[in-house]
């Protein structure tokens, strides 16, 4: 299942404080705006280890991350993002992203030497730059302006970016022909 953004904003939305308000709705939208087009963009790679019969075949797997604020917290608190709400919002998205990549993330990639059996990934790459693009267009979308928002896109951008690096998956690999032999190898892969 792909990663959309109507999930993250809702599991953004459910981290957040009780009441949240219009701000909080607002800042979710964005983000799982901003992250999906991200995700769709390729931005985050996966490199990992097949095993199974020789060959070559497609990887497709289930992603996941543990929802955690301490990413976000740190970076927010690196960009110089701090005040009354900012511990708020990092476990707001820390652990709403974080869920909503449990909920929908998965990944499809290739392996050249197995063509059937299982495969295991972790997170090699989180294009920042990427991401903070993708989170101040959206943003700009949902009328979050100001002379701060260039600076809240990149230290969301860092924080969502330095939690998705924790991520691992497990899937299989399949083709339609497999090998005599038992082979490893090494598999490519990104998030859908």
């Amino acid at each position: 299942m792909p990663v959309i953004a109507p999930n993250i904003a809702a599991q953004v939305i459910a981290a957040g404080p009780k009441p949240g308000g219009p701000t909080l709705v607002q800042l979710a939208t964005a983000v799982g705006a901003g992250v999906s087009a991200w995700v769709a963009a390729n931005g985050v790679v996966l490199a990992g280890v097949s095993s199974g019969l020789v060959g070559a075949g497609a990887v497709t797997g289930k992603y996941v991350v543990v929802p955690n604020p301490l990413p976000v917290s740190a970076a927010m608190a690196a960009a110089g993002v701090v005040g009354v709400t900012a511990p708020t919002i990092a476990v707001a998205v820390g652990v709403g992203v974080g869920t909503a990549l449990n909920i929908d993330a998965t990944y499809v990639g290739a392996c050249g030497g197995v063509s059937v059996g299982t495969d295991q990934v972790v997170t090699v790459y989180a294009d920042v730059p990427t991401l903070t693009a993708a989170l101040a267009t959206a943003m700009a979308s949902v009328g979050m302006v100001g002379p701060t928002v260039p600076q809240m896109a990149a230290a969301l951008a860092a924080g969502i970016a330095g939690l998705v690096m924790t991520g691992t998956g497990t899937g299989v690999v399949s083709s339609a022909a497999a090998g005599p032999v038992p082979a490893v190898s090494a598999s490519t892969s990104r998030l859908v």
